[in-house]
């Protein structure tokens, strides 16, 4: 029973007590050191205790902490054997401010407690507490301390049942919420079941997680200070803490994945900002291109409400329920994309205002839809087929990403050939001139100005419109100048004709026309590129055939480069140096102390005697819940004395293998 039924595997098993373990993976994290690195004093001062002490307790004493810490034998909260407070401060009372605790130690009482740590550095948790540097029976001018969680949360198997789930309630913790706590539907956790932190707080109470108790505890502040974009332009955690001592100022530093996952979002929310940013610019240019708000407004639009169109069909014709933040990205690619298709009709529009052979607004449409729809095809199709290729991963969030991205770009691609045309139509007809807009008026004393040459077919599409017909007709008590007033007054000659409604332009009048970057292009880059014989062999043009020959060799060394590429050797540097979260606290926690932490030490597990999982409820999109359960193999018998004989014989040899062959020579 005891090799086939334990608890705590992945999705079955028995049910144990809730958080009567310590927590191998969630736990907050401190390093205490003085504010002058090079001070080779002990840290282990009364006044820098006491510091520890009010920091830690600002976790040890929060709403939330009763529903996480490990449970003791007496029901409450259990010891922290590597929290360095606690052997300072033997009993919660006196690590709890509130109860008049966290007291300043007496100088003796510290000293003879800070020497007991400094003993049997390298067999004892006391090496947990000692700088590296540390001799037995000294001092220690920087320490550590960990504050660990309790596992398994309540209603959950183990440590590794539904471990997204228990990672989403772990969150909660460090977050907070407010008056009634929500759980996702579907949640196995049952700590808020009968007690919660709400209890006798009305809806709507906010209940503060312990990262923002402790900025509030060292004045950590972010911009903004508070909301759902609290740090989204500058974290708080660019704020180093350090407490002022009477024997000399105290640097802090806390560390908690939790804490990490949160700074995760609010980097997230700030990099929105730069998508809100690009989004204001596309505008802006589209509008300096296409002389329009209204067309930048719906061209804008487009762009926009193609994201949700494609949720849609992404959730509930695909059926994917997997969406990050990795998925918001695609905004970029939307703006892109959507507005270089926007760029291509709305110039094909305009062209076809040039051709001889086109007379109506309808030709015009025609002509413009069937010039974006193959060009834009190509370009939409090219990118569409890469997030296909990159849709054929196994990493789950990388996939979903590429099937979302692929199915945005689609959804723009349908709208730039439907929705774009309609507005650019409608626009013309109605306001791409003073005459064309819904010159409805009322006074006497407005007048309605109407284009000087409206083309025949144009009057035609606005005579049709019931709209324009309604919002157009003058009044009887209004002084508007009527379309056939104004040709009165302004006679011109007729824009249709029976063999030659428009004249190209000639290609000096377009030179003409040509703004500083065109001509740019048209007299000095393209000779350039082409020697002035564009017509002539390819030999002929040395430049082009320099550039050429310099590109294909820059592909030939990248793809050699590609082809050496290796998997990295150091850990992903997530933060800037002038973070709290910056390499150096990464490496201060796990290394350059006398006792190591179970981090240093690379977990692997040999299962013996599975035949299968079966996972008839396994998510591919929530890989941490509905794990599955253990088919054990038939001939699976541990009774057996050959195979108790070959399970020892596999514990001898990892036991004999001597590691001594990796880059640092570290022992087993």
């Amino acid at each position: 029973e005891g090799w086939v039924g334990g608890g705590g595997g992945g999705g079955g098993g028995t049910t144990v007590m809730p958080r009567v373990e310590y927590s191998a993976s969630v736990s907050v994290q401190f390093v205490y050191e003085h504010e002058d690195k090079s001070k080779k004093t002990t840290i282990l001062t009364p006044q820098k205790v006491q510091a520890m002490c009010e920091t830690e307790a600002v976790i040890t004493s929060s709403a939330m902490w009763p529903f996480f810490c490990p449970i003791g034998p007496d029901g409450e909260c259990g010891p922290q054997p590597l929290s360095v407070v606690s052997h300072f401060y033997a009993s919660k009372e006196e690590r709890d401010p509130s109860r008049g605790g966290c007291k300043l130690l007496e100088g003796a009482v510290v000293e003879a407690v800070a020497a007991s740590l400094m003993t049997n550095l390298l067999t004892s948790i006391n090496g947990f507490f000692a700088n590296e540097a540390t001799e037995e029976g000294g001092y220690t001018n920087a320490t550590r301390s960990m504050l660990q969680l309790g596992q398994p949360l309540e209603g959950f198997s183990g440590e590794n049942d539904n471990r997204d789930d228990q990672r989403l309630i772990y969150r909660i913790l460090a977050r907070g919420g407010t008056c009634p706590l929500k759980l996702h539907d579907g949640s196995k956790y049952e700590g808020f079941k009968d007690k919660s932190p709400c209890d006798g707080k009305a809806d709507g109470t906010v209940i503060t997680g312990i990262e923002q108790l402790l900025f509030n505890h060292f004045n950590m502040k972010g911009l903004p200070e508070q909301g759902n974009f609290q740090g989204a332009l500058r974290s708080p955690y660019f704020t180093m803490p350090v407490v002022e001592a009477a024997d000399g100022n105290l640097k802090a530093r806390f560390y908690s994945g939790l804490f990490q996952q949160l700074e995760f979002d609010r980097i997230v929310n700030g990099d929105l900002n730069y998508a809100i940013l690009s989004v204001a610019m596309v505008f802006f240019y589209i509008w300096f291109h296409t002389k329009s708000a209204a067309i930048a407004s719906a061209a804008m639009f487009q762009i926009v409400i193609s994201l949700p169109v494609g949720y849609f069909f992404y959730f509930n014709v695909f059926v994917y329920h997997y969406y990050s933040q990795m998925h918001i990205l695609t905004i970029f690619l939307a703006l892109g994309i959507g507005a270089d298709s926007v760029f291509v009709y709305v110039d094909a529009w305009k062209e076809s205002g040039n051709l001889e052979n086109i007379h109506t607004e309808a030709g015009r449409v025609h002509f413009a839809i069937s010039r974006t729809a193959q060009s834009c095809f190509n370009t939409t199709f090219t990118t569409v087929m890469s997030f296909v290729a990159a849709g054929l991963t196994p990493v789950m969030p990388i996939h979903a990403f590429a099937v979302f991205a692929g199915i945005v770009m689609s959804v723009n691609y349908l709208l730039v050939i439907s929705f774009t045309p309609t507005i650019v139509y409608v626009y013309h007809i109605h306001f791409s001139n003073l005459g064309g807009c819904c010159c409805y008026a009322k006074k006497e004393s407005v007048q309605c100005r109407w284009q000087a040459a409206p083309s025949k077919d144009t009057e035609e599409a606005r005579a049709r419109d019931p709209l324009y017909k309604a919002l157009c007709t003058p009044s009887s008590n209004t002084n508007i100048v009527t379309p056939l007033q104004m040709e009165e007054q302004h006679p011109v000659e007729p824009t249709i004709t029976g063999t030659a409604p428009y004249k190209r332009e000639s290609l000096e009048s377009l030179l003409g026309k040509m703004g500083a970057v065109e001509r740019f292009l048209y007299h000095k880059y393209s000779p350039f590129l082409t020697g002035g014989k564009p017509n002539a062999p390819a030999y002929t043009k040395p430049v082009a055939c320099i550039l050429i020959a310099a590109f294909l060799g820059y592909f030939a060394f990248m793809l050699n480069a590609a082809s050496q590429l290796t998997p990295p050797k150091t850990e992903e540097l997530w933060f800037p140096e002038a973070h709290m979260h910056n390499a150096d606290l990464f490496s201060r926690l796990a290394n350059g102390w006398k006792g190591t932490t179970d981090s240093a030490y690379m977990k692997a597990a040999v299962v013996m005697g599975v035949d299968k999982m079966e996972r008839p409820d396994y998510n591919w999109f929530f890989p941490g819940r509905e794990r599955g359960e253990v088919v054990w193999d038939s001939l699976f018998d541990p009774a057996k004395e050959e195979q108790q004989t070959f399970f020892l014989k596999a514990c001898h040899v990892v036991e004999a293998r001597e590691c001594d062959e990796g880059p640092f020579n570290s022992p087993c």
